[in-house]
């Protein structure tokens, strides 16, 4: 007995069906990966905040008058989006409550 020798049409809807599957596989995963990204988006905070307050307790106009990272004090805060921010001086405590959105 021989065995049957499949044709070069079969050859290539198996191919074609293959590639099928594959794609389906990709968009699948690619759509699991949008939604999973969205929903991760949706979850976070828009400010970076710690246990030690918004930006980890760091003073955010010292970021644009001293161009360092200066750390605020318990004696200068505000609240702002639902976090504690810290300032090293009342100046720029002062400075942030003008215009927080152009801070934070």
């Amino acid at each position: 007995m021989s065995a049957s020798r499949p044709t070069r049409r079969s050859h290539l809807f198996t191919f074609i069906t293959m590639k099928a599957n594959d794609m389906l596989k990709i968009q699948l995963v690619v759509v699991g990966l949008l939604f999973f990204s969205l929903q991760a988006h949706s979850q976070t905070s828009e400010v970076f905040t710690t246990n030690d307050g918004a930006i980890q307790g760091y003073d955010a106009v010292a970021y644009f008058t001293e161009s360092k990272a200066v750390r605020g004090s318990k004696s200068f805060t505000f609240n702002y989006a639902g976090e504690v921010w810290y300032f090293a001086s009342a100046e720029n405590l002062k400075t942030f409550k003008t215009t927080p959105e152009k801070y934070a």
